[in-house]
């Protein structure tokens, strides 16, 4: 004997279900920062960017969304979303609260200026880089997947010759920094 009924029990018990299933908590996607970190600019930045090392760089995070709470600064040769064995950390670890506060803070991470999505500061000499073509990275410690510069930047070489004045035939030292490994260096100098 059929059940005249059947289609509505049939349309309420798949009501009762999808109301029961909408209840539970959804799995959480693999959370990271994503997005692209734009480069001495608030528009895609350009392809000429030459940063020397030990220069000023500033980053505008505007396009990032975050996952973490504290983000830190890598240089890569890849342009890729994830960080490899070769990136190079620098600079201390921001509050990413720091970073979108709309004021601006320069006093909590020395040699960096923090705020209105915008972290300004040098890549520090002692990060050993040689010159070259590098990308930007920032991971926020909530997975692998990170936020990257959408176009790369040219770090450039620096010299430091000490005393930079001083008597005749006083002995000096140069020190050379970012430069090409086992490559030929020609400095000349104006007497």
């Amino acid at each position: 004997m059929k059940d005249a009924n059947f289609p509505q029990k049939a349309c309420s018990i798949l009501l009762l279900l999808l109301l029961a299933l909408s209840t539970l908590p959804s799995p959480k996607p693999n959370s990271a920062s994503t997005g692209n970190i734009l480069i001495n600019t608030s528009v895609p930045s350009s392809p000429i960017i030459q940063v020397q090392i030990g220069g000023t760089i500033s980053l505008n995070f505007g396009m990032v969304t975050w996952s973490g709470g504290q983000v830190t600064l890598y240089l890569s040769k890849d342009g890729y979303s994830s960080l490899s064995e070769d990136d190079v950390r620098f600079g201390p670890s921001f509050v990413v609260a720091d970073i979108k506060e709309s004021t601006v803070d320069s006093t909590t991470y020395p040699n960096y200026t923090v705020g209105k999505n915008w972290v300004n500061g040098t890549i520090p000499k002692s990060v050993g880089v040689a010159g070259g073509k590098y990308f930007m990275k920032a991971f926020d410690g909530s997975s692998a997947t990170v936020a990257v510069s959408d176009m790369y930047f040219n770090i450039t070489a620096a010299f430091e010759i000490s005393p930079n004045s001083g008597p005749g035939l006083a002995p000096i030292t140069v020190n050379g920094y970012s430069l090409p490994p086992n490559d030929y260096v020609n400095v000349s100098y104006y007497n």
